[in-house]
This record gives C-alpha cells, sequence and structure tokens, in this order.
C-alpha cells in the first residue's frame, strides 16, 4: 500500500477499475489481508502480505525507525492525562444512550500510536521467491484469525466485549436505532455524527487525542514529509467518471507510468485483469486484489470479511494461483521490482537531500530525550 495514503487515513482518524476505490485501493483495518512481510515457520506456506521487502537500502529508513520510536513514547507518556479525558467523555455516553433507551459500558482509555512504516519494504504485494512455491500456494496464505485492533497494539476491552453482546441482543431494528445513537451511522452505511451521543460526548470532554499533540510537530512534521517523499509513484486522482467512480491519472514519475504499463501489457497478454483501468494508471496491486475477490468458485468478491475462511484464502484455487503466477512472470519479464525500488530509493534520497537539516533536527530531539 502506499504509504502516503496511510499516512493521510491515519491523520483523518483492488481490483479497481474506475471506482472510488482506486488503484492503490488497499486494505481496511479489518481486511482479511495482513499488513507487513510475515513469512511463515520453516516450512509452512509462506503469509500473504501487502509490502515486498526493499532490495535496496532505505535511505529514510533510520528516520522511520525514530518516528516511531518517538510516536510509541509519545503515547505512553500522554496516556495518564488522556485516561482521565476518556473517562468523563465515556460518563457522558453512558448517560446520553439511556436517555435513547440503551445501555451503554464505559470502556478504558487505550493509548494509540500511528501504525509507522517500516521503512524497509515496498507498496508491492509479496510473492515467493521461488515459481514452484508460487504454483503451490499461489500469494500465500490470509491469516485466518484477523485481528483489527493487532497494528494498534490495542487489548480488547473486556466492557467492549459487553457492548457488542448487548448489541448482539438486540433486535435488527433496535440495533440500527443503537448505531444511530451512538456515532449516527445510518441503514445506508453513511454516518451523520451530529447530534449522536458520541459527538455530544466529544464536545462535553473535548477531543481525546488533542491533548498533548502540540508535543508532536517535532516529529510529526517529518511523518507528513517522509509518507508523501514518494506521492510521485502513485496515480493521481482526477475527476469523477460519468458513472460516478474516479478517473485516475499516471503516475507523476514517467518511469513508474512506463514500467506500470509494461506490466499490466504482460499480464493481459496473461488473460488477466481484463475488468481493470488503462495500463499506467493501474498499480501492481491489482492483480492481489483480483485474487483476494476471486474465490475458488471463480465469483468474484468472495474475499470480504464475510466470506468463509475457505474462500478467503489464495490457497488451493487454481485460478487464483493462476493470478499470482502471471503476476510472478510479468515481475521476472519486466524487473518490475528492482525498477520500482531504484526510483523508490531516488526519491526517498531526494527528500533527504533536501531535508537533511530538519531530519537531524529531529533526530537530535529524539535523543535529548532519552531515545
Amino acid at each position: 500500500m502506499a504509504w502516503a495514503a496511510v499516512a493521510a487515513a491515519v491523520l483523518m482518524s483492488g481490483l479497481a477499475a474506475c471506482t472510488s476505490d482506486g488503484p492503490n485501493a488497499s486494505p481496511n483495518p479489518s481486511s482479511p489481508a495482513p499488513s507487513g512481510v510475515q513469512p511463515g515457520a520453516p516450512g509452512a506456506p509462506p503469509l500473504a502480505a501487502w509490502e515486498t521487502p526493499l532490495p535496496l537500502e532505505s535511505p529514510l529508513g533510520k528516520y522511520w525507525e525514530v518516528v516511531g520510536a518517538a510516536e510509541q513514547w509519545t503515547a505512553e507518556q500522554l496516556t495518564g492525562a488522556r485516561a482521565g479525558t476518556w473517562a468523563e467523555r465515556e460518563a457522558a455516553v453512558v448517560a446520553c444512550m439511556k436517555e435513547q433507551g440503551f445501555d451503554y459500558y464505559p470502556t478504558s482509555y487505550q493509548a494509540f500510536a500511528r501504525p509507522m512504516p517500516p521503512g524497509d519494504t515496498l507498496p508491492i504485494p509479496f510473492l515467493p521467491d521461488s515459481r514452484e512455491t508460487v504454483e503451490t500456494y499461489g500469494y500465500g496464505l490470509l491469516e485466518a484469525d484477523d485481528e483489527s485492533a493487532a497494528p494498534y497494539g490495542w487489548e480488547e476491552d473486556p466492557m467492549q466485549l459487553k457492548n457488542n453482546e448487548y448489541v448482539d441482543s438486540l433486535s435488527p431494528s433496535a440495533q440500527v436505532a443503537y448505531w444511530q445513537a451512538l456515532n449516527g451511522m445510518q441503514p445506508d452505511g453513511q454516518q451523520v455524527l451530529e447530534n449522536s451521543c458520541s459527538a455530544k460526548a466529544d464536545a462535553q470532554a473535548g477531543p481525546v487525542e488533542s491533548i498533548g499533540g502540540q508535543d508532536t510537530a517535532w516529529y510529526m512534521d517529518q511523518f507528513r514529509g517522509m509518507s508523501g517523499a514518494t506521492a510521485a509513484m502513485e496515480p493521481v486522482e482526477g475527476e469523477a467518471s460519468s458513472g460516478g467512480g474516479v478517473v485516475y491519472q499516471p503516475p507523476a514519475d514517467a518511469r513508474i507510468a512506463q514500467l506500470n504499463s509494461e506490466w499490466f501489457t504482460c499480464m493481459r497478454e496473461a488473460g488477466q485483469l481484463k475488468d481493470a483501468q488503462e495500463a499506467a494508471t493501474t498499480t501492481i496491486t491489482a492483480a492481489f486484489w483480483s485474487a483476494i475477490r476471486t474465490g475458488a468458485d471463480g465469483s468474484v468478491d468472495a474475499g470480504s470479511d464475510n466470506a468463509p475462511l475457505d474462500q478467503r484464502s489464495l490457497i488451493g484455487s487454481p485460478l487464483e494461483i493462476a493470478i499470482a503466477l502471471a503476476d510472478f512472470d510479468c515481475r521476472a519479464k519486466t524487473d518490475y521490482v528492482n525498477r520500482f525500488a531504484q526510483v523508490w530509493v531516488e526519491l526517498e534520497q531526494r527528500y533527504v537531500d533536501q531535508h537533511r537539516a530538519e531530519l537531524d533536527n529531529m533526530v537530535a530531539t529524539w535523543e535529548s530525550i532519552g531515545g
């Protein structure tokens, strides 16, 4: 996944045709695909992953380590102050939900640390090095036990479990009313926070995550900058199409647009990605999305969170393995990973050269507080 997109998504809280999913669509936190390169145990099938190891040294790698450590340290330091505000907020939610005729159990505050890029991977879905392995396992096994909170280091709150059990005990119509009252979630999936109990509680107690936020600028400024260092490698979101989706333009970096075109043409010649966008705007993640969304019977969209586990696995289906094999061969034919990595590292180095003083100051600040 593209880390510039990840950064934007974090700060604000596929087989992609011309839809709003976009050519670089990445999993939501509850997606069945694990994030990060996670090889299986010795002798075990490889695990599917959204990233591939960077074959070159990352100019930003050491700075990502500092940002990640600083974010974790800050979250731990602010836990005490934020926990009090969270308790006040939860008490307000309890009172509001009671007025609406519902029970609500106050949850405890858990320190939140934004997930940071590892600094040594590329946003290219992982494929085993051996074609023979790909012939057997495709992209690898999707973990059956997905823990959506795991990337954030959260533990399951017993009171949240009670809330879940309570909601499950309600009738379907009461569940709809519950979510509308709690967070403004409408039956059509749209969210209208205004006048919801969550919005009222936040207004009363104040935004929890804003406490101490002013103390993070020394590393968050670089988090934003580094996240956008390779943005020129991503397709550019354009205007909405007549069908209501989003039309994407090729990446600003012509080398990546050319590389994507070569890979896409190869995939089409192999009989894959027939429904994808045009060559220069379809990224290499499209093949992985296609495999996830293709069931063993050939049906599309079987890779949803609600699909049976045997349909969420990329192992065993000739159709899914055919996609991975075509991807493997097309990567080899175009030297995709190495060419992509060379541009990636060049753009990272350009950012380092342009912002070395700020980066060094960030490192010095981290070292001064005991990093």
